[in-house]
């Protein structure tokens, strides 16, 4: 039997305690580190995933908005591309820390890292060919614009504006809707504009080389362009983006495989663990309870003694050194334990003396740290930001002084539940406020979010909230708060430039286009319908011509106040631009909704307006497209939406339509008929017929009014009623101008070579031709090729025309300083004042028709006609009565006063070859009429 104290300790500790121990240890140790690992290698894949998907909606939002690119193309990189790179970094160093921690999964790891370089090169192929093509004025969109701008430039020919127009046309169609066949149609336009170009009789061969390289470089730019957009897959579903979008949908697969796979083995290791270590567990309490039955026999009197002296040395705080004897019957063991604790009491009083001295230097580190704290306080305010801890367990919040300034007061300290401090949030937003804070709460996550929250009174502020576990206790929940009510404010001015109309305050064209786009994802997603709504105004371009661009913009203004006035809160408008808009109709199964709704807009629409003093009743068309009878994506139903309109205007008595697939072909057969209008131009099949001008006092022919035809090479003969309005839609209307001046000279010179030599010639001008400063150098070009007098040319104009702007007035300045005659066209039936025709400078009126068809039956009618007579003799000016069919007509309008007359009573307008034949005649049959 062992004899010291001593060597019974160290027996019994190895055989109850170390023995088992070891054992215990060796078994579950492997087990519990490989745990630990398992644990570490699934936090690093978590965290791994929320840095790559945190990356993958950095990298859309930067593709996906244009602002973005803007910045990018500035200034070569943005912060939104550092902080992808910088997420990107940390996603891919997590991933190889897993790698390296689970080497059983390590090729699997290894080929999410590898899809993780796929991915970084086709976002990079994605970034390069954006950066190619820039946006406004970098990239090819910069060289493409400064291309047409060079042609612009040089290309001062009116007769080639039209073809530069169209080119234009089409480019900016492709821009806005990115279909190939306006791609096809600019090549097409710019390969007539180049053979105009070298045919033209007026450009040395310098400058039509010179004009054919800047035409080139315009359309290589507008082709690499094209090819730019078509590796990108623009609006369609292959192409860059789809490939770096595809590898995103794998990354997330592969990671979530990975992550599953750890799980299921760390499961296993936890449960062989567990049972490893309870029976350690079982080994070593059995042992310890077997130590302390030995012990306590065997030292429980001298330890009891010990005990007693330690209390009493405790009691002492350390002041004076406690003296401890040991009775005779103590083991030599528990007399060295007893000189031991004497030592440990002199070591303690040494150290005690040492901690004196440094608690005056921890107080005075102290002091700093609460200067420090002080200063923290104060930049927090101005920061105007606190923070809150939310003791999950107790369900407590603490909030910091500076939280509880910003908020008025209204909690202080400690308060009791979550609930009850979303008191500071605002209704809207409080369900989500607790909800965001469970979720953090349960799963451990990291969340950042905003809300709106009340801080005293009706007085609400933005505040953004950074939600974490705090990481020394996880059922705290740590929050940041700051007011970023200013920075909403600047927001949501650059969202009202961006997407916002300036003069209406409704939605921009591209902003309407994203919000079809989500509302298609929406309705395919939940079998949902909705409608499209195509809004063009009536006869708008009267308003800006006759009042102004000012009083067009106040009543475009008016209407979409109107429009955003009947509206329902689900509904969205937007203006496409010029006077037309678009509404967007949500849930619209029922065909009675949709119309009841069309009705109230009509009706809002159309209700009469005062602009600058004059009444107005706005009329309008709407076309109507439902999806997804109409379509399924955006060009389809905004086509169809069109048609529906277009249906809707030449529709007599109806002012909107639904889309039916009749329209399509409508359309199409628009669309054939302005190639067709513009091919005409190019082939010349405008032909002039000749309506005499019959003097009553002399009874002969005096002039001729010249009238546009269009010999169609299939349909025959067709009047202006039937191209008019189309060419002026097109933007054609000038170019015709400028034929029928040249041609009506080409004409006067040859009748006066045939010795007609008295004669002068009417042309009709429209409006829009009188604002194009090339009207005056077409008219000056045409009178000195065919040697003619300027005053033998009269250019008619509607009284809208002398109604237009300051350019327009320029040019109607300058064909007088020419010499060339003015007369208002149809005077009578428009805005015209009598006070403006003193500062016109005019030198004929030609009463409208409809005066001398109705002034046999209306005596109202004659006195106007009377009034007129007398107005152009007062301002020395001629008067021409148009529309005589009968003796009684002319009778009346000779007994009035009237100059010259116009009409079928002497002959409908016919081809140049017969007017020789009508000049040989003297006398027409008006000088016997009394």
């Amino acid at each position: 039997m062992l004899e010291s104290l001593r060597a019974r300790l160290i027996f019994m500790f190895v055989l109850f305690v170390s023995v088992p121990t070891a054992v215990a240890l060796y078994l579950g140790g492997s087990y519990f580190n490989q745990g630990k690992q398992f644990d570490a290698t699934i936090d690093l894949l978590e965290q791994a995933q929320y840095q790559l998907l945190a990356s993958f909606q950095v990298a859309r939002d930067f593709i996906n908005y244009d602002q973005r690119n803007v910045d990018f193309f500035a200034v070569g990189e943005s912060f939104q591309l550092l902080r992808f790179a910088e997420r990107f970094e940390q996603s891919r160093r997590h991933l190889q820390r897993a790698q390296q921690s689970a080497q059983q999964l390590a090729p699997q790891i290894k080929s999410v890292l590898t899809l993780l370089d796929d991915y970084e090169r086709a976002l990079s192929q994605v970034l390069a060919a954006l950066k190619q093509r820039g946006f406004k004025d970098h990239g090819l969109i910069g060289e493409m614009r400064r291309a047409i701008h060079r042609l612009d430039e040089a290309l001062d020919n009116p007769s080639l504006r039209a073809d530069m127009l169209a080119l234009r046309g089409y480019e900016k169609n492709y821009i806005i809707r990115n279909q190939q066949g306006y791609v096809v149609r600019l090549n097409e336009a710019a390969d007539r504009l180049a053979n105009a170009i070298r045919d033209h009789q007026h450009f040395t061969p310098q400058q039509s080389s010179q004009l054919s390289g800047y035409l080139l470089d315009y359309q290589r730019t507008f082709n690499r362009l094209v090819e730019i957009d078509r590796r990108l897959g623009v609006r369609s579903a292959a192409g860059m983006y789809e490939n770096f979008r595809a590898i995103e949908i794998q990354l997330v697969e592969q990671i979530g495989d990975v992550q599953r796979q750890l799980h299921e083995r760390s499961q296993t290791y936890y449960r062989e663990m567990n049972a490893r270590l309870m029976a350690a567990i079982l080994i070593t309490v059995f042992a310890a309870f077997v130590i302390s039955v030995v012990l306590a026999r065997s030292l429980s009197k001298p330890l009891n003694q010990l005990s007693a002296a330690i209390r009493e040395f405790v009691r002492g705080d350390f002041a004076q050194p406690v003296s401890l004897t040991m009775e005779n019957g103590a083991s030599s063991e528990l007399r060295r334990l007893s000189q031991d604790f004497s030592a440990l009491q002199d070591r303690l009083m040494y150290f005690v003396s040492k901690l004196r001295k440094q608690k005056s230097e921890v107080d005075r580190v102290n002091a700093r740290l609460f200067e420090n704290k002080a200063e923290l306080a104060r930049a927090q305010r101005m920061a105007r930001m606190g923070y809150i801890a939310w003791d999950v367990g107790v369900d407590q919040v603490m909030i910091t002084e500076e939280l509880t300034a910003l908020f008025g007061g209204r909690f202080r300290g400690v308060v009791d539940g979550l609930v009850r401090f979303s008191e500071f949030v605002c209704s809207d937003d409080r369900q989500r406020f607790i909800e965001d804070f469970q979720r953090c709460a349960m799963a451990g996550q990291y969340l950042e979010a905003e809300y709106q929250m009340q801080i005293g009174g009706e007085e609400s502020i933005w505040v953004r909230v950074i939600i974490d576990s705090a990481r020394d206790a996880g059922t705290v929940m740590i929050a940041t708060l700051q007011d970023i009510s200013s920075q909403r404010v600047a927001e949501a001015q650059i969202r009202q430039l961006a997407f916002f109309d300036s003069l209406t305050g409704l939605a921009s064209r591209s902003y309407l286009y994203n919000q079809i786009e989500r509302t298609i994802d929406t309705a395919a997603r939940d079998g949902e319908e909705f409608s499209l709504m195509f809004i063009d105004l009536d006869d708008f371009k009267e308003v800006n011509d006759s009042l102004g661009h000012a009083a067009g913009d106040q009543m475009l203004e008016t209407i979409g106040q109107r429009l955003q006035g009947v509206m329902r809160s689900t509904d969205f408008a937007a203006r496409l631009g010029g006077d037309e808009f678009c509404v967007l109709l949500h849930r619209t199964s029922q065909v009675g909704d949709v119309v009841q709704m069309t009705e109230r807009l009509v009706r809002a629409i159309t209700a009469p307006l005062t602009v600058q003093d004059h009444h107005l009743q706005p009329a309008v068309s709407i076309g109507i497209a439902q999806y997804p009878k109409d379509g399924r994506s955006v060009q389809v139903l905004m086509q169809s939406a069109d048609s529906a309109m277009y249906e809707a205007k030449h529709a007599a008595n109806q002012t909107y339509a639904f889309f039916d697939a009749a329209m399509s072909d409508e359309a199409a057969n628009r669309l054939q008929k302005a190639q067709a209008l513009r091919q005409a131009l190019i082939d010349e099949e405008f032909v002039l017929f000749y309506q005499p001008q019959v003097s009553l006092h002399s009874g002969r022919i005096v002039s001729f009014e010249a009238l546009a035809r269009w010999q169609h090479p299939e349909l025959g003969l067709i009047t202006p009623d039937q191209f008019i309005d189309d060419l002026e839609k097109l933007r054609l209307i000038d170019r015709l101008g400028d034929l029928v001046i040249e041609e009506a000279c080409r004409q006067l010179a040859a009748w006066r070579a045939q010795g007609f030599g008295e004669l002068t010639v009417a042309v009709n001008v429209s409006p829009s031709h009188l604002e194009n400063p090339g009207l005056v150098t077409t008219v000056q070009q045409a009178l000195l090729r065919h040697q003619i007098q300027p005053h033998c040319l009269l250019l008619e104009v509607t009284e809208s025309g002398f109604q237009s702007s300051a350019a327009g007035l320029a040019v109607i300045t300058a064909l007088k300083a020419l010499g060339v005659h003015l007369a208002i066209d149809d005077f009578g039936v428009g805005y015209s004042s009598f006070g403006s025709l003193r500062d016109l400078p005019l030198d004929c009126l030609k009463i409208d028709r409809s005066f001398v068809h109705d002034m046999l039956e209306s005596a109202q009618d004659e006195l106007f006609l009377k009034t007129i007579v007398g107005l152009a003799q007062a301002l020395n000016m001629k008067l021409v009565a148009e529309g005589v069919e009968n003796t009684a007509q002319i009778e009346t309008l000779k007994r009035l006063g009237c100059d010259v007359v116009q009409g079928y009573y002497f002959s409908a307008p016919v081809p140049a070859e017969q007017v020789p034949s009508m000049l040989e005649l003297l006398q027409w049959p008006v000088a016997q009429v009394s």
